[in-house]
């Protein structure tokens, strides 16, 4: 077949259809059975095979000649149609889909060869564009190609276009299929992608609080009872009844609430000692846990529990800090707390953890409760510690070190906004204006503590070694946000300084100093003796600002309209910290203390004759009143509108802890493999990876849930006086507190018979990249692959779409078997037995 690139009526025809508006939804997938019996008739690519692949068959296997020719046409066309990062070449062509029913990632398109080229040999130094896990990666479904490795011959392979193109490179191939090695060339690294904005989360939660709807939960009792109130209000008029009913009853309530004596509820961090003198020894009749409904109860038995001292008034954990309504009752508000999916890092994780447990749960004792409601019961506070292993220690000490060397490096440096004219300003030959930002807000090198909230009601599962409960983490609220500028003032600010400077007349001398004037550069030239004598031309050099000593500058050429926010954001992402401070430490003294980044270019505007270029324009550097905005301080009326102010200075998570019965192991060992996991486990990436020997790309999400930590309780110091047999019988009459493991919330265990092929091929591919790194997983079943229903990197409300549309993520769990291996025969038992969980075969 010729190759016309679009010069033939058929492939205009394909373009035409590629590029028609998506389908409507396909229908329901078909019976798994079904699927795996016709696993190698409607297949796009074969991995090394020998025979012609299948691109062109009907989801029947029969051949379509009409799809034949447009598919080859259409893996073969230019296409110029979109730029590279639109969401249509993450989906595949209509004409493609229909012959692919409900598959979603198919490698469909082809590499053409020239008929008389080199065979293609495997070429170890060609891996094209790959992502840490060192497997191929390709930006788009669109980047994965088939291809002969002798042309002429049915011995075809998959491989990516950035690999593709260093091998025709390397064979002298590149001018046979330029469609496609354009295409190949234009191809972006891969990049991490971050998930949700935690950020965004939390103010849209506070937000939620502002209108009042979880009044009815919180732990302060005149908050609650209003709220109560309230509803029962609107509940009666929704009946009829009348104002006059309404207050009689709550007469009625205040003298029984009299006679029966207040039932307060507790603070999130008691100040007094207090007893759980709640017994579980109750009617059999009554309602068992549901952990342990068919287990003979235990008596319980326990000692007067310490509680730890109330924080410090500079903890964001005191009291103090809460404005009401919050606190709210853990484990009652609907919907909440947000899962906690960002990644923190080893040097950021709390050293300390309050944990607040007054059912006893940390005990993983067989008990029978009765009432789980969070007030039933005094709150029992035990606290652990956070445990690493000695390399991590060393890596996180070191951590600390580094980080809080940055902030005294940031905290030195200042950073100004020069922004760029626009095509009004630069032909009235306005000059170009500076703005310093605030000095730098000092961010969080270590945490110190944390509070971790846990209810038997909240019991996720139980294995013959541990059992995982949903549990409630509060973290101070700047580990995961960060301060804002309102831009709205910003620009308020600099329209005033700017007309208090004309009005001074100031204005006028900073441009005479800078011969600078209406027509732009003027003739006369201002001496220095003059420029001297005009002692409010032009700030000093800013040496002091708010305390911090300025050493250095960063300026940073930006547009009109940029938010100065995304700026640091970026240059964050960037890196531009660390590359300034390594080229500020190996130049020599004050060589490197100022730096330009170029953000955004002026437009070019051509001038009259004769007029002055437009880079003779002075700077001229004004300082408006300016600040960092916190909502648990103050902010402005314009973010008042939309933000909730005040509010704590902590804010609480939805994470998974994990407790260990008593003397095992596993646990333990697997917080070891945790902090011993890459971190490419836990991120995400863009794209797809090649994952033989799956034929389809999938996608490059975290491997694993998020590690927060692994802790152990903290026990009091013993008598050392004691005897033996006291030491021992102390020892028994303690309870066992269970270490806690905690992790990432990622869904629930999946069910197999139910999955998509896409959904099972993702899920084998955790497997297999858990090999590529050198790892065996030794527990293989689907109740350790969880599923949740979208990406975390998608923001909450574009969940509300179709079924269809939805990307689910999945992770792989339980590793506390988990170990390194050294023979590839180990890793095959796995990967047979991810072949038979999910019915594939290759």
């Amino acid at each position: 077949m010729k190759r016309g690139f679009l010069n033939t009526d058929k492939a205009r025809k394909a373009a035409e259809q590629a590029h028609a508006p998506p389908p409507e939804p396909d229908p329901p997938s078909p019976d798994l059975s079904a699927l795996s019996k016709d696993n190698g008739k409607a297949r796009a690519v074969h991995q090394d095979a020998d025979v012609d692949p299948q691109p062109l068959s009907s989801a029947t296997g029969t051949p379509n000649p009409e799809a034949e020719q447009a598919l080859d046409d259409l893996g073969r066309m230019e296409m110029p149609y979109y730029p590279r990062s639109s969401p249509y070449y993450h989906r595949l062509p209509p004409v493609v889909q229909k012959m692919y029913g409900t598959k979603k990632r198919v490698t469909f398109r082809e590499w053409p060869r020239d008929p008389k080229g080199k065979p293609i040999l495997p070429l170890a130094e060609f891996k094209g564009r790959t992502t840490p896990n060192k497997l191929s990666w390709g930006a788009t479904l669109f980047d994965f190609f088939t291809v002969r490795r002798i042309p002429g011959l049915n011995a075809i392979t998959t491989m990516t276009g950035s690999k593709l193109l260093q091998v025709m490179e390397n064979i002298g191939e590149l001018g046979y299929a330029k469609a496609e090695v354009e295409w190949a060339a234009t191809e972006q690294d891969p990049k991490v992608v971050r998930v949700a904005d935690t950020q965004e989360l939390i103010e849209r939660y506070d937000l939620r609080v502002k209108l009042g709807i979880f009044d009815s939960y919180s732990m302060i009792d005149s908050v609650r009872e209003s709220a109560l109130k309230m509803s029962e209000y609107q509940v009666h008029n929704e009946h009829g009844e009348g104002d006059e009913d309404m207050e009689k009853e709550d007469e009625d309530k205040e003298k029984r609430k009299g006679k029966e004596g207040p039932t307060e509820g507790l603070a999130p961090h008691a100040e007094e000692d207090r007893t759980d003198d709640v017994s579980d020894s109750m009617d059999v009749d009554s309602q068992w846990s549901s952990m342990h409904s068919d287990e003979e109860m235990l008596e319980e038995d326990e000692s007067v529990i310490p509680i730890p001292p109330p924080p410090e008034i500079t903890s964001p954990f005191h009291p103090s800090h809460y404005p009401p309504p919050w606190p709210f009752i853990p484990f009652t508000v609907p919907g909440v707390p947000m899962p906690l999916q960002e990644r923190i890092p080893f040097h950021l994780l709390p050293r300390t953890l309050y944990v607040h447990d007054p059912f006893n749960v940390l005990s993983v004792r067989r008990r029978k409760i009765i009432d789980t409601s969070w007030l039933s019961r005094p709150d029992i506070i035990r606290t652990y510690t956070l445990s690493s292993s000695p390399a991590v220690q060393e890596e996180i000490e070191k951590a600390i070190k580094d980080a809080e060397e940055m902030e005294e490096f940031k905290a030195r440096t200042l950073i100004i906004l020069r922004y760029t004219r626009t095509k009004q300003q630069i032909e009235n030959h306005e000059p170009i204006i500076e703005v310093p930002l605030p000095p730098y807000q000092r961010r969080l090198t270590k945490v110190e503590e944390s509070h971790l909230y846990i209810s038997p009601v909240a019991k996720v599962g139980e294995g013959n070694h541990s059992v995982v409960y949903k549990a409630e983490w509060e973290l101070p609220r700047d580990l995961l946000t960060t301060p804002d500028l309102c831009r709205t003032c910003m620009k308020e600010s600099m329209k005033e300084e700017i007309q208090n400077l004309r009005k001074s007349g100031r204005w006028n001398r900073m441009m005479r100093a800078a011969c600078w004037g209406p027509k732009g550069l003027t003739g006369d030239s201002t001496t220095q003796t003059e420029i001297d004598a005009m002692e409010d031309v032009n700030d000093l050099p800013i040496l002091e600002k708010d305390g911090e000593i300025i050493e250095r500058e960063i300026t940073c050429i930006v547009s009109p309209d940029t938010h100065p926010i995304k700026i640091l954001r970026e240059m964050e992402e960037g890196k531009v910290w660390e590359l300034f401070k390594k080229k500020n430490q190996n130049s020599p003294a004050n060589a490197a203390n100022q730096v330009i980044i170029t953000f955004a270019q002026e437009e070019e505007v051509p001038l009259p004759k004769g007029s002055t270029s437009i880079s003779a324009a002075p700077r001229v550097r004004i300082n408006p009143k300016l600040a960092y905005q916190n909502p648990y301080n103050a902010l402005c009326p314009h973010r008042t509108v939309t933000n909730v102010c005040p509010v704590p200075r902590t804010t609480r998570f939805t994470v998974a802890a994990k407790l260990s019965i008593q003397h095992d192991t596993h646990l333990a060992r697997e917080a070891e493999n945790y902090q011993s996991f890459p971190e490419h486990f836990f991120q995400y990436w863009s794209g797809y990876n090649f994952v033989p020997p799956i034929r389809d790309p999938v996608p490059v999400h975290a491997l694993v849930p998020q590690f927060f930590g692994y802790y152990t309780p903290v026990l009091e110091h013993e008598n050392k006086e004691a005897s033996m047999d006291e030491e021992k019988e102390e020892s028994d009459q303690k309870p066992n507190l269970s270490p806690i493991l905690l992790l990432e919330h990622c869904g629930n265990p999946i069910n197999p018979d139910t999955f998509s092929m896409d959904d099972q091929e993702e899920c084998r591919s955790l497997l297999l990249r858990f090999h590529a790194a050198g790892w065996l997983h030794e527990s293989v079943a689907a109740r350790n692959i969880l599923v949740q229903e979208c990406s975390p990197t998608e923001f909450p409300t574009t969940w509300l779409t179709t079924e269809t549309e939805r990307s689910p993520s999945f992770r792989l769990i339980d590793f506390g078997r988990s170990r390194k291996y050294n023979k590839s025969e180990e890793r095959m038992l796995e990967e047979t037995a991810a072949l038979r969980l999910f019915r594939l075969s290759y």
